[in-house]
């Protein structure tokens, strides 16, 4: 198998067959395994993975009202304003965007969103419409029947997991993220800090069954409380620590804490040389979001470092679920993302190509 076969798949064809939760448990496994054919190449240490990929996963609990991100304009305008009536936004405030396919019709974007249309016009942004959470494509008489629907449906919780899952008939306690890393389990040499980096706290999202996310805050890598720091009680505090460590322990219960508490301490150090260079200043993104992507922009020039080729991040910022003052909290929310993404992709990437 040469690297054609890996190539021939673009990233669009990989979210569309495989990131979606429009299919089940067997079939997402199956596409999969197919895509890359990962495990038979990592079993056989086919250096096929001799460059540097990341994904990074913005997670937007609550969900984001897309139809007002993305909106159709010219003739199709009437019909999107008498559907959503007076949350529409006027028509004059929309940003026009030009597509290179053929979108059958023209379309814009929120006015909050400058930093996201210029990165569209740049051919740095796509936008993948119209997926939702389905086991099969379904009509209203299969909904009111109950036919092979999600479940759950309008339980933010439930819509949430099946997104992570990408299994929207059954519970899983496995993330798609996860499961992924699984299968790429032994493409990365050094494995002290796992392939799935989260700088938003636990998530469903990169849980696998061999591969667990490792959690940093917004600002690197938490250590343990007091350890490491100069004075005299924190000094005590370590030596203690290390002692425990450092004794053979005979019950399982103890051997395994023992080996989870020294990893950490190791993926510690490692993470904090790694990521210990700083990032350049500008004047994008300096909100709660723009800080996560901070934090993976610096992991991802310290990837030789860490000894990695595949990295999995998750940043995730809140509060979309509006009950009320739609329009208002969109208008102060969109430009946060939208500078933050923009601020990522144009300052701190290039960043990160000059150090490495």
């Amino acid at each position: 198998m040469d690297n054609k076969s890996f190539n021939h798949i673009n990233r669009r064809k990989f979210i569309g067959q495989a990131s979606c939760a429009a299919v089940g448990a067997t079939s997402l496994m199956s596409t999969l395994t197919n895509f890359f054919l990962t495990n038979s190449a990592v079993a056989q240490n086919v250096d096929f993975f001799n460059d540097y990929r990341a994904l990074i996963c913005f997670f937007m609990p609550g969900g984001n009202d897309s139809f007002n991100l993305l909106v159709p304009t010219g003739a199709a305008y009437s019909e999107y304003s008498t559907v959503r009536g007076d949350l529409a936004l006027p028509q004059n405030s929309l940003l026009p965007i030009n597509p290179i396919n053929d979108a059958g019709r023209p379309l814009a974007l929120h006015p909050g969103a400058t930093g996201l249309r210029d990165l569209f016009e740049d051919g740095n942004l796509s936008f993948i419409s119209n997926v939702g959470s389905l086991v099969r494509p379904t009509t209203k008489t299969d909904y009111l029947n109950g036919y092979q629907i999600p479940y759950g449906v309008f339980s933010h919780s439930d819509q949430q997991e099946q997104w992570q899952t990408s299994i929207p008939d059954v519970r899983s306690g496995l993330g798609w993220a996860g499961r992924v890393a699984d299968m790429l389990n032994g493409v990365n040499k050094n494995t002290a800090v796992s392939m799935n980096v989260s700088i938003a706290g636990n998530n469903l999202w990169q849980v696998g069954n061999q591969v667990y996310p490792y959690t940093v805050s917004a600002d690197g890598a938490v250590s343990l409380n007091g350890y490491g720091t100069n004075n005299s009680s924190n000094i005590l505090r370590k030596t203690a620590i290390d002692n425990l460590l450092a004794q053979e322990y005979h019950n399982v219960l103890e051997q395994t804490f023992t080996r989870v508490k020294r990893n950490a301490l190791d993926a510690y150090d490692l993470f904090k040389t790694a990521t210990d260079t700083p990032i350049p200043a500008d004047n994008l993104g300096n909100g709660p979001l723009g800080k996560q992507l901070r934090q993976v922009a610096k992991t991802i020039a310290g990837r030789n470092i860490l000894g990695v080729k595949r990295q999995i991040f998750y940043v995730q910022w809140g509060g979309w679920d509006f009950h009320d003052e739609v329009l208002v909290n969109m208008s102060e929310m969109i430009p946060v993302v939208s500078d933050a993404m923009k601020a990522f992709t144009i300052c701190w990437l290039l960043w990160v190509l000059k150090m490495t």
